[in-house]
């Protein structure tokens, strides 16, 4: 799910938002705009939208049904999430 449908769906301002996930809400209006997050920052909505905006939302043109199977862009950036949390 894509995070303006995420805010939608649930009502949530985009300045609630923001501070749910520390951040301003300058750098939530440039994710909705097409800015990409860094993986760190995306982990992050990730765990405060209890994964319904996933990683995989952030790339473009992808499936976003991690039941199917992925694709090589996909495939990518689990591996730099597994490299990233293996640092935490």
């Amino acid at each position: 799910m894509k995070l303006q449908n995420w805010l939608d769906t649930t009502g949530t301002s985009i300045m609630a938002f923001a501070k749910k996930v520390e951040l301003s809400r300058q750098i939530v209006h440039g994710y909705l705009d097409g800015k990409l997050p860094t993986i760190p920052t995306a982990m992050r909505i990730e765990k405060a939208t209890e994964g319904e905006v996933n990683l995989y939302s952030w790339t473009k043109g992808a499936d976003m049904n991690p039941k199917r199977g992925k694709n090589k862009k996909e495939e990518t950036v689990e591996k730099t999430v597994d490299s990233v949390e293996n640092l935490y």
